[in-house]
């Protein structure tokens, strides 16, 4: 096996790791294997399991983390961004929360803008001196004041009410207790559990309470008696009046539209993009002052509308004490409030969390770590501070909390190789200095890089694309004239990370409690406040994935783009999906519409596991779940969580199903396939007593970057089955290949293999091959929804049999849709490989030829070399053409009679167009794809067309040919066939003989890995390396993995050798098997098993390269356990049944164009179910006219 050490680090042959709390270090002692399941099957334990080294640890792993920023937090600053974040955040946070408050002012009494000040302020110095995540705003929030309400209303009805204040003081501190016992116990690994779908669903729900208050603070302002008497100038609504509330109604509104104006000038193409950025940065806060001062003028002024209400300067309400002594509360009282601080803790456990996540989402460039178990500590302290002092409890903000990070992106253009490969990766670009990581998280800040952005990403995908793709700045000074479609966009290439802007925010709260201030404060009419509700709500509401997965269906679809991720999602299946979640939603806003509103937090925290157990469970493919639903936050931010490296993909689709879950630390592990619901609340309940977690007895994936080696693969080849394989190893869990190092080398312009027509260009002549066999008139000759990638149909309207330029674009869209492309270097050439090792390990020696993209063919523009553990050949089969050597030919070509053409023999490599052959004598040899598509065309332009055949093919149906069997020899003059007939006036040979078995990165003179002899009479038990007689490569397992001595099984693996199957499927198998393998090589047999079982198919399998559909690859992977056992087959029935029907569906497409009727029948398919649909019917269509008409059963036809 290849080298499974760190290449930063390799122990010598006499240590061995051993995994500790935080790191790994090594020992000295045993050598290590070079196995690579050494590494990933253990069950050592340095200390018993009983031991508590767990508590705390997730607190100081996250201090660790974030102390060497703390200085750069500050220095950082020195950014103008950071100026008009302080603006916006400080208008976002400020009067929302008091506008929140409000009910809760008036109705309790206890409360006043200077306890709302206070908090918002106390909140930003806590967090910004000393939190670990100073880009999360934390201050007063609407739940909280729900919350704060419930309790009032309920205590006040009982008949002994104790002061409300020390009632609430010991609901904060109960709350603050289970806040640091969480803390200590690192349940903020829970946040792993935590995906868009309950994201989405409390976000959707904080909208709509935004748009709520907006349209209670409106009807506040009406007079109850119905008057319209200007009241004397106040603050208290119930001297409104009816003038007054009508003018507040178009203040609210002035307020919502000239905030969404300054926000669409800002995404505009009109004026300097400085001046867009200004709309940017300081539209809202210019509209709410424009807005304010609307209500002095004129008439407006008259009608005295109701402002806000404040008090006296640094004063609580009432001018109580600002020192609660809950102490003095009835003991009675002290238990009855730890329900409430239950509650308490549950609404910020979920809340506080999931505002620091959303800060700190995927679609933010961010280079700074986290620290969820550390801030959780500090909200404990804040709730306790706020308590004492008897002002609402501070916690994360929602949606001010992404809000601030936004405002802080620093924009940017990409790279032109992005912009030409469709890569973001923002981090390159990023003109911050580089912040010195740690090597752990460093590795975690390159696969965000890399992969996360795209995601997510993967699926992760458009549909949960980030609010700054639609903000998107274009620049029209880098465009030309008449290229304004195509001009470059910024985009977010770093994010301001410090902490002056939170702490800022909350001083200027500090501020407003100055005298002078609070009467500027006062001056704000509430109108005003409601626009900002309705603003901040609609603003949130557009970027909710709720909201864009129900306009989904009202988009038209002409005007949908192809790669519209809910393209590949049923219908059906999107209407449950969001059903769910607005049942969750309803619940939520229902509940709090009563007095039992206390167990709303309930209600919300109950989405988790709704998404664990109930959503896996209804009808969703894995694809559809990886579609609607997604992480939060990319594995970097994750990786303040012990769990970060724990993150699976599970069989139905739940991103965070492990293995093996690691709590509490390496020493303390549960075994398990899902979170099992006593474990759930063992995670959740702190009055659970600790015990010794289960461990199973089999072995276990021992996960995380202390236990995992990394990897460096090399994959050859962007073609079907390139991308296959590195699709494949990117969609394996992120514990597994964390550290790993995947790149994908493309000789030419782009992906798509064969697919890809050769450049513009004439056409090489032989010796020289063209890139591509591709010809203009090539059509599929399979149903194309045989053909696919799993879950991954052509857009719809595609045509039943797509010309290639369909299949090239369908690859492409799929390396896009994946994210695969940063992971691809085109103009990259492997020129020779070979292998420094042994059958136990070793390394990959790799030339790369770095080609100049104005002249491939000539001297690369740059050699290098490097070293990889595992090397994937993907380069296909179909580039070297097999040209049958007959006797006489150099005669008969020197030999053209005058007045003909020169006479010529080509393999159909070189073919591109029939009427080269106008009026020419033609014989075709082969009746394999290429022999059938030549005859069909060039019989229709040739004077005369022959085709060559062996004695068990039959001429191409429907084509204009006459049958010769196979060629003996060639004289001067004519060409002799096997029957002892002859042709005289033949002019052109076009040679469908198909391609031969050839890698020349891994023969002589390059390499000594694979040998080529065609009359080799070694076999696979005897060759003592890989040999190609042409036709095949042995010994190879299952047409994948070497098996000749002195290399590993898996460190040389082949993708896409055989011939006459699927493609897509085949490729999408076998990568599963290579991957899995990579990952652990012990789910393969020994090498004589698998020589064994090799012998025992080559009877039948050597000579053709033939494989049934490969479910047997897929079925060896379930009993190994490396895939779920779910009782399907790889290759659904309706895809072998369309194969097979592939003339019959051929005939039914070509009258269907005839007819004109394709478009009709082509409407609305878009999934996999709805091309399988549109295949039976076609079939049972074309059954049915043939029947009555009598048509010929076997025909071939042509799309041209």
């Amino acid at each position: 096996m290849t080298n499974e050490t760190s290449r930063t680090g390799t122990p010598s042959a006499q240590e061995k790791t051993v995994s500790t709390s935080d790191r790994t270090v090594t020992a000295p002692g045993n050598s290590v294997s070079r196995s690579p399941s050494a590494t990933l099957c253990r069950n050592e334990r340095t200390l018993p399991s009983w031991a508590p080294t767990f508590i705390g640890r997730g607190i100081v792993r996250d201090i660790r983390a974030r102390a060497p920023h703390y200085l750069s937090d500050w220095t950082d600053a020195w950014n103008y961004r950071v100026v008009p974040a302080i603006v916006l955040i400080f208008f976002a946070n400020v009067l929302p929360g008091i506008a929140f408050s409000l009910d809760l002012i008036e109705t309790t009494q206890q409360y006043g803008v200077s306890e709302v000040l206070l908090s918002s302020f106390m909140a930003a110095f806590i967090f910004s001196i000393f939190g670990a995540q100073p880009l999360c705003i934390a201050g007063v929030t609407g739940p909280i004041t729900v919350l704060n309400k419930t309790i009032f209303d309920i205590i006040e009805r009982q008949p002994d009410a104790p002061n409300y204040l020390q009632f609430v003081g010991w609901v904060y501190l109960w709350g603050a207790i289970l806040h640091w016992i969480t803390a200590a116990l690192n349940w903020c690994n829970f946040l792993r559990y935590v995906t868009l779908f309950s994201c989405d669903t409390f976000g959707f729900y904080v909208s709509w309470v935004y748009l709520q208050y907006g349209v209670q603070v409106i009807t506040r302002q009406f007079p109850s008696d119905g008057s319209s008497t200007p009241p004397s100038p106040s603050a208290d609504p119930s001297n409104a009046s009816l003038d007054g509330a009508f003018v507040g109604i178009i203040l609210a509104l002035l307020m919502t539209v000239t905030s969404f104006l300054f926000r669409t000038l800002s995404q505009s193409a009109y004026f300097h993009r400085h001046v867009r950025r200004f709309f940017a940065d300081y539209g809202m806060p210019i509209s709410l002052v424009a807005s304010s001062a609307m209500a002095y003028w004129g008439r407006f002024n008259a009608a005295n509308p109701t402002t806000l209400p404040t008090g006296h300067a640094f004063m609580p309400a009432g001018d109580r004490p600002w020192l609660v002594r809950f102490w003095e509360l009835d003991g009675k009282w002290v238990g009855i409030a730890f329900p409430f601080g239950f509650a308490l803790w549950v609404l910020f456990f979920f809340d506080h969390n999931v505002s620091s996540l959303m800060a700190q989402g995927t679609e933010f460039p961010l280079r700074k770590p986290p620290g969820f178990h550390y801030d959780f500590f500090l909200l404990g302290v804040t709730t306790f501070i706020a308590g004492l002092l008897g002002i609402p409890a501070p916690n994360g903000l929602i949606p001010q909390a992404p809000i601030h990070t936004m405002s802080l992106l620093v924009m940017g253009h990409p790279k032109k190789s992005d912009l030409e490969r469709g890569s973001s990766n923002y981090h390159e670009t990023s003109p911050l200095p580089d912040l010195n990581w740690d090597e752990k998280r460093a590795v975690s800040g390159k696969l965000h890089t890399a992969n996360d952005d795209t995601t997510m990403s993967r699926t992760r995908s458009r549909l949960h694309a980030p609010r700054t793709d639609e903000m998107l700045e274009p620049d029209p000074t880098q465009s030309r004239d008449g290229e304004g479609d195509a001009r470059r966009h910024e985009v977010p290439v770093a994010v301001v990370e410090q902490r002056v802007s939170n702490l800022a925010q909350g001083s200027l709260c500090l501020v407003l409690l100055t005298g002078p201030f609070l009467h500027v404060l006062n001056l704000i009419p509430r109108g005003v406040l409601a626009g900002l509700f309705w603003y901040m709500g609609v603003d949130a509401l557009q970027g909710n994935g709720i909201t864009r997965k129900i306009l989904y269906f009202f988009r038209d679809k002409a005007l949908t783009p192809m790669d519209e991720p809910l393209r590949r999602v049923r219908k059906s299946r999107i209407i449950l999906f969001v059903a769910v979640q607005l049942i969750g939603f309803g619940a939520t806003m229902a509940i709090t519409q009563t007095i039992a509103a206390i167990g709303f937090p309930i209600i919300i925290f109950l989405l988790v596991p709704v998404r664990m157990w109930l959503i896996p469970r209804l009808p969703f493919t894995e694809d559809e779940l990886a579609i609607l639903d997604g992480p939060t936050a990319s594995p970097f931010t994750m990786d303040s969580t012990i769990w970060a490296a724990h993150a699976h993909l599970t069989p139905r689709g739940l991103p965070f199903k492990a293995t093996s879950i690691v709590l509490f630390g390496s020493q303390s592990q549960w075994s398990t396939t899902m979170l099992h619901p006593a474990r759930l609340l063992y995670l959740l309940l702190p009055t659970l007593v600790l015990g010794q977690a289960y461990v199973d007895g089999h072995d276990q994936l021992v996960l995380g970057p202390s236990s995992q080696p990394s990897k460096s693969i090399a994959i050859v080849g962007a073609g079907s089955g390139g991308l296959a394989i590195l699709r494949t190893l990117l969609d394996l869990p992120a514990d597994i290949r964390q550290g790993w190092d995947v790149v994908l080398y493309e000789q030419r312009r782009d992906v798509g293999g064969l697919w890809l027509p050769d450049p513009p260009g004439p056409l090489p002549r032989p010796p020289v091959l063209p890139e591509s066999p591709v010809y203009p008139l090539l059509h599929t000759n399979t149903p194309h929804p045989t053909m696919t990638y799993p879950n991954f149909t052509y857009p719809p309207l595609t045509p039943l049999f797509p010309s290639h330029e369909y299949v090239q674009q369908y690859h492409f869209d799929y390396a896009k849709h994946y994210g695969l492309l940063p992971h691809i270097e085109l103009y990259h050439k492997v020129a020779a490989a070979n292998w420094n090792g042994d059958s136990e390990g070793g390394k990959w020696d790799i030339e790369l030829h770095e080609l100049n993209p104005e002249s491939p063919r000539g001297q690369p523009v740059r050699i290098s070399r490097r070293s990889f553990d595992h090397l994937i050949v993907a380069n296909g089969h179909n580039h070297y053409p097999h040209i049958p050597q007959w006797n006489g030919t150099e005669g008969w070509l020197a030999n053209t009679p005058p007045g003909t053409p020169k006479r010529e023999i080509l393999h159909s490599i070189y073919y591109r167009r029939p009427e080269k052959y106008t009026g020419r004598s033609v014989v075709i040899v082969g009746a394999g794809a290429s022999g059938r598509d030549a005859a069909l065309q060039v019989g229709r332009t040739a004077r005369v067309t022959y085709q060559s055949l062996t004695p068990n093919n039959e001429p191409t149906p429907g084509a204009n040919v006459i049958p010769k069997p196979r060629i003996s020899h060639f004289t001067n003059t004519s060409i002799v066939f096997e029957d002892g007939s002859s042709l005289e006036d033949v002019d052109s040979l076009i040679l469908g003989t198909g391609y031969e078995f050839r890698i020349p990165f891994l023969s002589p003179p390059h390499s000594s890995v694979l040998a080529v002899d065609p009359h080799t009479d070694l076999n696979s038990t005897t060759a003592p390396t890989l040999i190609s007689n042409l036709r095949y490569i042995f010994p190879l397992y299952r047409h994948i993995f070497s098996i000749a001595p002195g290399i590993p099984p898996t460190a040389l693996s082949f993708i896409g050798l055989p011939v006459l199957v699927a493609n897509c499927p085949s490729d999408i198998a076998q990568s599963l098997l290579v991957a899995h393998a990579i990952a652990n090589a012990s789910i393969l047999p020994a090498r004589p098993e698998l020589l064994n079982d090799l012998v025992s198919r080559e009877a039948t399998l050597r000579s053709e390269g033939l494989d049934p559909y490969y479910d047997s690859l897929v079925e060896y992977l379930k009993q190994v356990g490396a895939l779920p056992q779910d009782g399907r087959k790889f290759v659904e029935q309706w895809r072998r049944q369309g194969r097979a029907r592939s003339r019959l569906l051929g005939r039914a497409w070509e009258r269907l164009v005839r007819l004109g009727l394709e478009q009709e029948w082509l409407e609305g398919v878009e999934t996999e179910d709805e091309w399988a649909d549109l295949m039976e019917r076609l079939a049972e269509w074309q059954r049915a006219y043939e029947e009555e008409h009598g048509a010929p059963p076997e025909q071939f036809v042509s799309y041209e």
